[in-house]
């Protein structure tokens, strides 16, 4: 080592003399995959000394240039090799929880108890309700319920300081059991909240002095068990022989009745402020650091570059030797310039000083480094790592070159994967530290092998052997993941009717779900896992709400009798609307759009695309002869009521697929003595109905409805010849329309050419136009736009009332096999949920895939790379093709019959 500073010194001085190490171990040169490989590297290195050179642990002495790098993984690394380990960088004590506890007590008085402010309070597990002081985990437990709860529910001070929280629903004694026993924890916390805010508030609401103030503050602290709460945290952490972690409870409290004395000493009967009093615990806490204890006198220590060190080190570890780090570069920004710094430097006295220039703080590097290049007495050893974490390539530092290059240093590699061609027994020693860092290391060599076709090497093999043989269950286990592929265990038929039940009782977008995707299927409806609920308005909730508008606003018009919004103004249409959607606002699962004024800007816009679809609605009504006849028809039992009978299938097994939906609006159009009933199911898209999806059971609402109204003809109208029209799309909007020249009257020959308000309407009018299946009736598909007729007074081939081209409009035959065949994809679903077979097999059509819209992504982990993850295509195809395909469907399914 003292040729290394004999060499160091002269390099910065001039006159360098060739000379050598006498051991090319002394000096070395790491070049590492990242940051995370010098790490474990090092850890290894040192532990490996440690077992077979009779090193101790206090010999060594790993440092950066700035450790913050490194802060989030170093610390795992040296305990997974089973290092023991010191930092002696100093630790803030604002980051405690004692100072987050007095920063939330102010909070949420002067906040006025928001979630965040309460759920963090919490959080700190300072203050814990009384029963709960012996059982954390339940503790724990009833705060994630809350927290669930209030971000749920979009919880306010009204709702803390009110009555119990209570369900939207009655709880059955028996089958809700446990749905109570959570209410009863959700509302032990909100009483203690409750009770807490209440003592800050009637003392900190009253002006008082300083020293009232801070006594109250002390003393409710004490009642409420902080200090009995912090004392018990240092007893934990010294039977765990943490002594770090046990001394700091004590020099918190210290510190802060430190700081309440001084505080008092200064404002005394002043009144107190509580922003004043915050601020100055911040600063006070900001500064503060904890005295650190190791928790082993025997223990690697780690620090940064410029720290003071003892001189008794063997072998020092230089983390990060980039040209990023080493020399560091300080450039200022400061107002004051370097030459007023001097200048002001030899005015100040008593011991005051500013900063030195930027220039002398960056001519003092060398001789910053060679102070931690003589840390050690046998061995230094430099890291960098090759890459950074956005995968950028990093050189070797300068200093470090000029050391490589004046003793023909050679770099030697460590890999973040070591290669399975390495043969060399010393190769694969380097790799070998604690038994879990080498599994670690194992278990990746295993994988190159694995992935190049390749055998392990006899070296690896024989640490596999000691591994298995020590350690063998967690061994195993890890090694098992070599051979993990990414594909959902089959269940056993106990735990299908476990899950499922006897019969399924299901919607027909469930089954929808199942053909998306169906291993979400199982998440969804097997497991019932559901994503957390926030206090949000949600696409489902403003379908909801436009839903629950139109339905009352049939039955209004079957109420008023002889009432049709084709009688109806404009203004009439807008007053009723905006009736019925304030009495829909005003119920208690709508409250979220009262909740503030940004959620009543938002159910304004909502009124306003309702008027514009009805308005259009009564334009579609003028055109022909339909009534809305019935809405939101249920079939089978959807929250205790059913209007028609579900639709029942047998499957194998003894099993039943129950399936219940509700159809959004019937209407009635009586030509000749035949009652056509179409069915209208409201959008928030644009939707039409896609073939190709209904293939692969995507789209299979239409087909169900169609035939849960033909099975019950009887029951939906009193009139003999009663077909079904069709199933049409309503697309729920408030068009944007943009200005062209099509909008422009040029018919005068002047200058005046303007945009007439019929034309607006009319391009207005065509964006509402219905899309979905029309049944090919020559009758109906006449007179379902009456107003639709070319020049010579004939049925034109287009409508703006509804689209009527040959995608849309199917024969009687061709309806028959499409719902021939949406029976077979509700049997088939059925037969393969009951299998047990899980499938994680997404949809793909065209851009759109069945993860898009999943919440389920992270538990899937679908990777389209791997070989047992692919996607299920939805192959293009036109109408007439689908057709073709679901006829030799059907047929080779009787044949198999």
């Amino acid at each position: 080592m003292s040729k290394l500073e004999d060499y160091w010194i002269e390099s910065n001085i001039g006159g360098i003399k060739k000379s050598g190490l006498d051991s090319q171990n002394s000096v070395q040169i790491w070049k590492c995959t990242d940051k995370q490989t010098e790490v474990s590297a090092i850890s290894t290195y040192i532990r490996q000394l440690v077992a077979t050179q009779d090193y101790r642990y206090k010999d060594f002495l790993i440092v950066a240039r700035d450790l913050s790098e490194y802060a989030s993984f170093i610390e795992s690394f040296m305990e997974n090799n089973q290092v023991p380990y010191f930092i002696d960088l100093q630790k803030k004590m604002a980051n405690h929880p004692f100072k987050r506890l007095i920063d939330l007590l102010f909070a949420i008085v002067n906040r006025g108890l928001q979630v965040d402010d309460v759920i963090s309070l919490l959080r700190t597990e300072l203050l814990i309700p009384e029963a709960f002081r012996d059982d954390l985990q339940i503790f724990r437990q009833a705060v994630d319920l809350t927290e669930n709860y209030v971000l749920t529910n979009g919880i306010t001070k009204r709702g803390w300081m009110g009555k119990s929280f209570k369900p939207d629903v009655k709880l059955d004694p028996v089958v809700d059991k446990i749905k109570i026993s959570e209410y009863q924890l959700i509302n032990q916390i909100k009483e203690f909240v409750k009770n807490i805010y209440s003592q800050l508030e009637k003392f900190l609401k009253k002006a008082h002095s300083s020293i009232d103030s801070v006594s109250f503050l002390y003393n409710f602290l004490e009642q409420n068990h902080v200090f009995d709460t912090l004392l018990l945290w240092q007893k934990q952490a010294t039977e765990q022989k943490n002594l770090t972690l046990a001394n700091q409870p004590e020099q918190i409290v210290s510190l802060f009745n430190q700081i309440l004395d001084e505080y008092i000493s200064v404002f005394g009967e002043r009144e107190f402020d509580s922003k004043d009093f915050i601020e100055i615990l911040d600063a006070a806490f900001e500064n503060a650091t904890y005295s650190q204890i190791p928790s082993t006198l025997d223990a690697v220590s780690i620090s940064e570059i410029g720290m003071i060190q003892p001189n008794n080190r063997k072998v020092t570890f230089v983390l990060g030797s980039t040209t990023n780090n080493m020399p560091g570069t300080t450039v200022s920004n400061d107002i004051v310039t370097d030459d007023e710094r001097l200048f002001l430097n030899g005015e100040l006295t008593d011991g005051k000083y500013l900063n030195e220039p930027d220039e002398v703080m960056n001519n003092s590097e060398p001789f910053l480094h060679d102070i931690t290049f003589t840390t050690s007495s046998q061995r230094l050893i430099f890291t960098y790592p090759n890459f950074t974490e956005d995968n950028k390539q990093q050189d070797l530092s300068s200093y470090v070159v000029r050391i490589k290059n004046h003793f023909r240093l050679t770099e030697q590699l460590v890999l973040l994967n070591p290669s399975s061609d390495d043969q060399s027994e010393n190769e694969v020693i380097r790799y070998l530290g604690s038994k879990a860092s080498s599994l670690n290391y194992l278990i990746r060599v295993s994988r190159s092998a694995l992935d190049n076709k390749t055998d392990l090497p006899d070296a690896w093999k024989y640490v596999r052997g000691v591994l298995l043989n020590e350690e063998p269950e967690t061994s195993e286990f890890a090694l098992s993941s070599l051979n993990y592929q990414n594909i959902p265990q089959s269940l056993s038929l106990d735990t299908v009717e476990a899950l499922y039940g006897k019969n399924i009782n299901v919607s027909i977008s469930q089954l929808e779900t199942f053909y998306m995707n169906e291993y979400e299927y199982f998440l969804k409806y097997g497991l019932r896992l559901k994503p957390r609920r926030l206090f949000e308005i949600t696409p489902a909730q403003t379908g909801s709400i436009f839903h629950a508008v139109l339905d009352s606003l049939v039955k209004y018009l079957h109420q008023e009798q002889g009432r049709s919004l084709r009688d109806m103004s404009d203004g009439d249409i807008q007053s009723l609307v905006t009736d019925l959607f304030a009495a829909q606002i005003d119920l208690p699962e709508n409250r979220i759009f009262n909740s503030s004024a940004r959620m009543q800007y938002i159910a304004d816009k909502l009124k306003t695309t309702l008027i514009q679809l009805v308005k259009n609605m009564k334009l579609q009504f003028l055109r022909n002869s339909s009534e809305p006849e019935k809405s939101e028809v249920t079939f089978g039992r959807i929250n205790n009521k059913q209007d028609l009978p579900g639709l029942s299938y047998q499957i194998p097994g003894g099993h039943l697929v129950n399936v219940r939906g509700k159809i959004d609006r019937i209407d009635e159009m009586v030509l000749d003595n035949i009652t056509y009933l179409t069915i209208i199911d409201y959008k928030s898209g644009n939707k039409s109905f896609d073939f190709s999806q209904f293939l692969d059971g995507i789209t299979m609402q239409m087909p169900t409805y169609i035939q849960s109204v033909l099975n019950n003809l009887h029951l939906l109208t009193d009139r003999k010849n009663a077909k079904v029209g069709g199933a049409l799309y309503e697309h729920i909007q408030n068009p944007l329309i943009t200005l062209d020249r099509s909008l422009i009257n040029t018919k005068s020959l002047d200058d005046s050419a303007d945009i007439q308000d019929s034309d607006i309407q009319n391009k207005i009018f065509k964006e509402f136009q219905l899309n979905g299946l029309l049944v090919n009736d020559e009758e109906l598909l006449a007179n379902i736009d009456t107003q639709a007729l070319t020049k010579q007074g004939k049925v034109a081939k287009t409508s703006p009332v509804v689209k009527k081209g040959s995608n849309n409009v199917i024969s009687q035959e061709d309806l028959f096999r499409i719902l021939n065949y949406n029976d077979h994809l509700i049997r088939q679903a059925g037969e393969k949920i009951y299998s047990g077979k899980l499938n994680l097999n997404p949809f793909r059509y065209g851009q759109m895939t069945g993860l898009q819209y999943s919440d389920y992504r992270p538990i899937f982990e679908f990777d389209a790379m791997l070989p047992e993850n692919e996607y299920h295509d939805v192959i293009n195809y036109n109408k007439e093709n689908v057709i073709k395909e679901i006829q030799n469907i059907l047929e080779d399914g009787e044949e198999d019959a």
